[in-house]
């Protein structure tokens, strides 16, 4: 690695090694192993061996609104906790060992009282690596781009046999426009616990949402059983 050594030698972003050194940096560098001068994140592009070369770091809404940095800019999430990179249009996640991983259940039964379609409230998570899923509205907000594996299983106990239930997996862009729907339907033969599941892989770009919407076909339809081994979504981002 050549260090750029072009650098100002004042300044509160810079911790000065002894002048007796002079010019002897490279001898310096060669024995510690270190760069001559300490920086801080407003100029961490010159760094130590081994360490990230971050471009600055602010929180997940203040990297967004850093909107026109050059192609390939750096940045140090430090709500997430990980690293991010500009590719021209927007931030996206450097480091592939945080992915999305999400998963939420309804903690109690939820009682179908009318025709419309709901969006299931799933309001407990089981985990959520980039705090995507929101328990207030029941949706996953995608932070990242890429194709994402999703899983969706209602457990439903019908008030009587003969009811048409449509379940589906709502994709809706960051403009709140509908972009896809992908339906599950079951018809109750009895009032005995039935099973909803459904399972698709999706595109999904950054600001991209996620709910799981049931439309029961009769008033007073029944009930969605609650617990974590019944009524549950998992989303898990594949690339």
């Amino acid at each position: 690695m050549v260090w750029n050594k072009s650098v100002p030698v004042t300044g509160t972003n810079i911790t000065s090694a002894p002048n007796i050194f002079e010019g002897n940096w490279t001898a310096l560098e060669g024995i510690t192993g270190e760069e001559h001068y300490t920086f801080t994140n407003a100029l961490s592009g010159r760094h130590k061996p081994g360490e990230w070369p971050v471009f600055f770091s602010s929180t997940t809404s203040g990297i967004t609104a850093v909107t026109s940095p050059g192609s390939g800019a750096l940045a140090w999430d430090t709500t997430l906790g990980l690293g991010k990179i500009y590719d021209g249009t927007s931030w996206g996640q450097v480091s592939m060992l945080v992915h999305s991983r999400v998963s939420a259940y309804r903690n109690g039964d939820k009682t179908l009282t009318t025709t419309d379609e709901i969006v299931v409230p799933f309001d407990t998570k089981t985990f959520d690596s980039l705090s995507e899923f929101s328990t207030t509205t029941y949706t996953f907000t995608t932070t990242t781009a890429g194709y994402y594996l999703i899983k969706a299983q209602l457990s439903i106990i019908p008030s009587k046999g003969g009811i048409d239930y449509d379940m589906s997996v709502k994709h809706t862009d960051a403009a709140s426009a509908t972009i896809l729907q992908t339906h599950a339907y079951r018809y109750s033969m009895s009032t005995d616990e039935m099973v909803m599941e459904k399972v698709t892989l999706l595109p999904l770009s950054v600001g991209d949402r996620i709910s799981i919407i049931i439309q029961p076909g009769t008033a007073n339809a029944g009930v969605i059983a609650g617990g974590a081994d019944r009524t549950f979504l998992a989303i898990y981002r594949a690339s």
